[in-house]
């Protein structure tokens, strides 16, 4: 807990009546439900393991811690400018909100979003880059997204941001860095690209690709990288499970690519579209 204090105070008092803890690692009991691997995970903390050359691309990954009601739960996202966090819409309430349409219209509620951190340095080292919540900007269940305007805790460096493309992934694998089972900063990396025209998970619109880079819970909204370091897509589902047989339907991750995020973000809050690069275009008329 940290505290800071803009003049002299006397005596004051501090109770806590509630805490979060994020446990170092995922149990190694869990069942992973999205590895290619049933029981193993191909991942590696980002500074220990990782490519160095890799490094760099988690900078701009958060964690991101929320609470709802006793409810509490992480996920992953990554800043897309000094000021906007990018992650899944269904990482804006607990699990109960979610199928339930009464409940969902609560899914990133302002108290919701005040109860929200993005930590960008829950990575091991000794600095310290924790964001508030101070806005949710633009939230689409469709495309599951919800970009969110943060606010630095205490004095910190300008965050850094991804790049983003809209060109979908270059030839090549892709990487992505996330925070499974609520861990410190992990990478999945070098991993293959196995569909550019994925359905939604809701609209049979091609909205999204597949890959097969290993996840877990706590990994959605985590970025994913093409070979060149851009941010193609936003991770948010595992594999498709069969309800009926709980067999799995395939082995393959999704995620939602970034143009057609950015579209939407584009008609929700062209104000944030122009922050990205992307402003509405121009409409000449006679």
């Amino acid at each position: 807990m940290e505290l800071d204090t803009q003049g002299p105070v006397g005596e004051v008092a501090l109770e806590a009546d509630s805490y979060l803890a994020t446990p170092q690692s995922a149990a190694s009991t869990h069942v992973y439900y999205s590895t290619q691997t049933e029981g193993q995970r191909n991942w590696f903390d980002l500074y220990n393991g990782a490519a160095t050359e890799k490094r760099p691309l988690g900078d701009p990954v958060g964690f991101l811690m929320s609470s709802y009601a006793g409810s509490s739960w992480c996920c992953s996202g990554a800043m897309v400018s000094p000021s906007l966090f990018l992650t899944n819409w269904h990482c804006g309430g607990p699990d109960a909100f979610l199928g339930n349409a009464a409940l969902e219209a609560g899914v990133w509620s302002p108290d919701i979003c005040a109860d929200s951190v993005i930590d960008l340095s829950w990575d091991g080292d000794g600095t310290s880059r924790e964001y508030a919540c101070a806005q949710v900007v633009a939230k689409d269940k469709a495309l599951d997204f919800a970009l969110l305007r943060v606010r630095p805790i205490g004095p910190t460096e300008p965050a850094p941001y991804a790049r983003l493309s809209l060109d979908g992934p270059a030839a090549g694998l892709l990487d992505v860095i996330h925070h499974a089972g609520c861990s410190p900063k992990l990478i999945s990396q070098n991993c293959a690209l196995t569909s550019t025209s994925h359905p939604g998970w809701i609209q049979p619109t091609t909205t999204e690709l597949t890959h097969r880079c290993d996840t877990e819970q706590g990994s959605s909204g985590a970025p994913v990288f093409d070979s060149q370091g851009r941010l193609v897509a936003l991770h948010h589902l595992g594999f498709a499970v069969d309800p009926r047989t709980c067999k799995y339907q395939d082995r393959e991750n999704k995620a939602v690519r970034i143009a057609p995020i950015i579209e939407r973000i584009r008609e929700l809050a062209p104000d944030a579209g122009g922050e990205l690069g992307f402003p509405p275009a121009v409409v000449n008329t006679p």
